[in-house]
Formats: structure tokens, sequence, C-alpha cells
């Protein structure tokens, strides 16, 4: 028998489970074993467990055994990786691999092989490069695991010697690219054009857009893994000129009004600013209503 677990957001309850011999083609159905009882508003917070009878004669000439599952509003794993609205890409239906293997002494046998390994080991289908599968936004993901080596900080170069390798691009330069048609960003004091990439990006074209044409060092490492930063590399273009970088005391910054009213604007998204804490009421045990004073009359 094969078995699993499923597991849905929400609140809503797994109530189909299949599975597939034959890429997708056909698809019967599991057993469900639900141990836990829907809550007083009809929620479910816990995993299924399903169990299906897998005939050995439906193994031969098998290469991958596809399960998926539904829930109560009909969701459905899809087959291939693809990005949800949380921006997590690890969704799509499960597949083991089936291969045939011989033993020392001639007897032939099945051998399963799951996509990773759990925890720490090494080994699964998908952390070779022959088993990346195509994952939007990204095409082939040919990292392979085990092969990542973690690079050490490069040492600093000096001004002289960057331009006569990489193009330097001042401040001022890069400010001008702030919009969804021109899109510049620093990383690291590397600048990166990333107008290609705005439709592909799986938190939004805003979250890139919010730091046209600044620094989003801080913002980027966050939130990014490695393997996003390798990425990355795709659209650099060249170095951030530091001597042309302006220090700015932040009690200094100016304020950006609004064109219609005249009006500074409290809540700039390129900007960071303290907001005093006037006001704070419990609603409930675990919710609370804040609420902030601006910074001044006049916002």
């Amino acid at each position: 028998a094969v078995t699993g677990y499923s597991y849905t957001g929400g609140g809503r309850a797994v109530n189909r489970v299949e599975v597939s011999t034959d890429g997708g083609v056909h698809w019967e159905l599991a057993d469900i074993d639900r141990k836990e009882q829907p809550n007083e508003y009809g929620m479910y917070w816990c995993w299924i467990w399903w169990t299906f009878k897998l005939k050995v004669v439906d193994l031969i000439g098998c290469k991958e055994i596809w399960c998926r599952a539904w829930d109560d509003a009909n969701n459905c794993q899809p087959n291939d990786p693809t990005w949800n609205l949380m921006g997590m890409g690890n969704n799509q239906c499960f597949r083991v691999k089936v291969h045939t293997d011989k033993t020392a002494s001639g007897e032939h046998v099945f051998r399963f092989e799951h996509p990773t390994q759990p925890g720490q080991q090494q080994g699964g289908w998908m952390t070779t490069a022959a088993g990346k599968p195509a994952s939007a936004g990204f095409g082939k993901l040919l990292e392979v695991q085990g092969e990542a080596v973690v690079e050490a900080p490069a040492p600093a170069v000096d001004p002289i010697g960057r331009k006569e390798g990489k193009k330097l691009f001042t401040m001022e330069e890069i400010e001008k690219h702030n919009t969804e048609h021109d899109v510049w960003i620093i990383v690291h004091d590397k600048v990166y054009d990333c107008t290609e990439y705005l439709e592909l990006h799986p938190g939004g074209a805003d979250s890139i857009l919010i730091n046209a044409g600044q620094d989003s060092t801080e913002d980027f490492v966050a939130i990014h893994s490695t393997k996003a930063t390798k990425m990355l590399e795709k659209f650099y273009i060249g170095d951030l000129d530091k001597n042309s970088v302006k220090v700015i005391d932040e009690s200094e910054e100016r304020d950006v009004f609004c064109e219609r009213s005249g009006r500074p604007i409290a809540l700039n998204p390129k900007q960071k600013k303290p907001f005093a804490l006037q006001a704070k009421t419990v609603l409930s045990h675990d919710s609370y209503m804040l609420d902030f004073a601006l910074p001044t009359s006049e916002h």
C-alpha cells in the first residue's frame, strides 16, 4: 500500500486524494483516514492520513507515482510547480520515482526515490540537475544539492581598479531609473537592471518598484535565499560608485509633498519614519487596535 498525509490552509477539509501511475492520465481514489474532528466553526486545522492499495502489476513500466489532494474549495495541487499567492512554490503534486534494480543474487526489485531526503540527508531525484522542475518565473533551477559553495566576501577593490574592469554608476544616475519601464536597484553595492523581471517576480512588481533607483540591500537580504541571490546575477550591469553616495542625516530628510493638496505625505514607502503610539485598544485575547499619531498636524 502507498500511504501519506495531506493538509490545506484556511481551515478547509481535504476531501479527496488521488493517485496516478501513468503520468496523470488516469487517477484513482485513495482512502482517507480523518482523525481530527472540525471545531465549533466547522474548521479543520490538522492533516489527514490517506492509503492507496497499489497493485504490483501496475508498477511494471511505471516511471513515477503521483499523488494529489483536493479540498472543500475545489483547490487541487497542480501537476507542475507554480507560485501561489503567498509566494510559495512547493504546492505541486507529489512524485515518487520508480526504479527497477537487480540485486547481487539476480533478483529484480523495485526501488522508490523521493524528491528529497529528510533532514540534512543528501539525495533525492529533485536534487540532481536533470531532476530540477521547470519553476514558474525561473525556468530550470540548476543548482545541484551539495555543490553550492558559500563564497567569502570579495576583498575591497579601489575605485580605479573597478573602472578598468566593470562599469561604475553614480547614485544620481541610478536614481533616474525608478519607473516600471526602467527599474534599477542596488544590492551590496552592485547595480541590477530588473526591468525584464518585473512581471515574473513571485512577490509582484510592487515589491521591486518600491526600491527602484535606491539601495535595496536590507530589504532583499531579509527575505531572499542564496538561490535567489544567484538568480539576481543575470541582471547585473555594473557597480555603484561609492564616492557618489551622499550621507544623509535622517533627521534632516525632507518631506515629500502631495501634488494635489500640497500637504506633506506621512506614509512614504521609500522613507522610514517613526510614529508615536498614542493609544492601544484590546479587541480580544490576541488582537489589538493600535493608534499612531501623525508626525505633525500638517500631515
